[in-house]
């Protein structure tokens, strides 16, 4: 085999008005490809220093950034990514008289494969993000968030078509008590008979919140049939669709109260710009699937970065009038990787009865976690069926959407065992 290899050089100088700051920055690159575009290398470094003064506030930071990627397409039907990301930061920041130093490091490997045959789809993911953070009078912390995703489906010809769907999310942080565990399956069929189409669905979740003592476990089944069918020469098309759910959840406590946390399942997502949220007879919004296809990874077109734009409108469905109280916005940049930093975005909830008139939720409230690169929103539990969350301000760094999720919480007493029955149809 052979490989011809290119490196990048480029320096940047940046300067910024209000105070002084200057940054420089140097970019390497390796870029490999193999025979016939089978198998391809690349990597980049970043390294940069950047300084900041205004008045009595200084910041001087040197950042390296090391990120390697292989691919490789094994036959027509295998391939397979690798792809790793290293980050170190290390600096001070000075407030009038007092001086703090930081070191900030975070590891990010990744892998995926996917094997692809006409009647045969199979994929699998697996993502592990860990960060450890050092600031002088300040406890050490560490955080790490790994994220299982695969799909299994089977289309023949004619015939009912199954998929399965899993996936398996553990988020832990020395200094904010967390330790937690989601595990989602879900298998469904579906069959298509001329103007009719069927699909039966069951799942099952587990939630384990190790250091609050609570576990919850859900289990449920759907089925839907839709008719669609066009009459008169094509001028009249009727379409009728029926949907029906039941899941039941469990929660139990060990020893001492908790809160607990219960995702809510979003049957569609719309996206769209607009400067008037609490109107949106001018524009509804596209459908926009992959903000609820489970891929945390995978970067949408909708951009908070400093190429966006505010006013970014994600609107969902939930098929039901229900309780919410929090929203997860998960972003990545271009190339699917964390983003370290998103403020100042913040956003706005508006709920709806019609998805055309839209009013705001008072008391919303944006916070920006690095390590699991996400927005949370929160706000007081409002129950409706259709909810909006509007973006305003820009990331400083390059920031694109690529889940929305939806949560509530509730309070449980110790040594609790609580039983729920969720009927949709």
């Amino acid at each position: 085999m052979t490989a011809r290899n290119s490196g990048e050089r480029e320096g940047i100088l940046r300067w910024k008005a209000g105070g002084r700051a200057l940054g420089i920055a140097l970019v390497i690159g390796l870029i490999g490809s193999g025979r016939g575009g089978a198998e391809d290398f690349s990597g980049r470094a970043i390294l940069s220093d950047q300084t900041y003064s205004s008045g009595d506030i200084g910041t001087d930071v040197f950042d390296q950034i090391y990120e390697l990627r292989f691919g490789r397409r094994v036959s027509d039907p295998f391939t397979y990514l690798l792809f790793f990301r290293g980050e170190q930061s290390n600096g001070h920041s000075t407030v009038a008289d007092e001086t703090s130093t930081l070191r900030f490091t975070q590891l990010e490997p990744h892998a995926e494969a996917t094997y692809t045959l006409p009647t045969i789809q199979l994929f699998g993911r697996w993502d592990l993000v860990d960060s450890r953070s050092k600031i002088s009078g300040s406890p050490d912390d560490r955080r790490q968030l790994e994220h299982i995703f695969s799909t299994f489906s089977f289309q023949p010809d004619r015939l009912p078509g199954f998929r399965f769907l899993f996936q398996r999310d553990h988020a832990s942080s020395d200094t904010s008590a967390l330790d937690q565990t989601r595990t989602y399956l879900q298998g469904s069929l579906d069959f298509r008979w001329k103007n009719l189409s069927a699909t039966a669905t069951a799942r099952r979740s587990e939630f384990e919140d190790a250091e609050n003592g609570l576990t919850r476990k859900s289990d449920g089944v759907q089925g839907s049939l839709v008719f669609q069918d066009t009459l008169l020469n094509n001028r009249l098309t009727v379409f009728a669709n029926a949907l029906a759910s039941f899941d039941r959840e469990t929660d139990t406590t060990r020893s001492r109260g908790a809160s607990g946390e219960t995702p809510v399942p979003i049957f569609e997502a719309l996206e769209t710009i607009d400067d008037t949220p609490e109107d949106s007879r001018g524009d509804a919004g596209i459908p926009a699937p992959a903000l609820i296809d489970g891929n945390l990874r995978v970067p949408t077109v909708i951009d908070l970065g400093p190429t966006g734009a505010s006013f970014q409108n994600i609107a969902i469905d939930l098929r039901r009038f229900t309780g919410l109280d929090t929203f997860r916005i998960d972003i990545r940049d271009s190339g699917g990787n964390v983003v370290p930093r998103g403020e100042p975005v913040d956003f706005t909830v508006y709920t709806s009865t019609d998805g055309i008139r839209w009013t705001p939720v008072a008391g919303a409230r944006t916070t920006f976690l690095a390590p699991e690169s996400l927005y949370e929103v929160t706000f007081p539990k409002t129950v409706a069926r259709l909810f909006k969350v509007v973006s305003f301000d820009l990331a400083p760094t390059d920031a694109r959407v690529t889940e929305i999720r939806a949560f509530f919480h509730d309070e449980f007493g110790p040594a609790t065992t609580r039983t729920s029955d969720i009927k949709l149809g």
